[in-house]
C-alpha cells in the first residue's frame, strides 16, 4: 500500500490525516487559519513525522473543506 494523507478542514481545527504503507493510521489536529498552506504543511509534518514517514513518499492526497 502507498502512503496516502486526507486532510478535513472544519472551521476552528483541521485534521490530517496519513495512511503510510504499513497500513498503520495517524491524525493530526491543527488550527484552522486563513493561511491554508500554514495549517495544511504544519498537520503534514506532524503526521509523517508520528510514523517515520518520509513527506515525500506520499503518493495520494486528498482535501475536503
Amino acid at each position: 500500500m502507498t502512503p496516502r494523507v486526507g486532510v478535513d478542514v472544519a472551521g476552528t481545527l483541521t485534521d490530517v490525516t496519513l495512511v503510510p504503507g504499513s497500513g498503520a493510521l495517524v491524525t493530526a489536529k491543527v488550527p484552522t487559519t486563513a493561511d491554508q498552506s500554514e495549517w495544511l504543511l504544519a498537520g503534514f509534518l506532524n503526521a509523517c513525522a508520528a510514523l517515520a514517514t518520509d513527506p515525500t513518499a506520499i503518493a495520494a492526497f486528498s482535501h475536503a473543506l
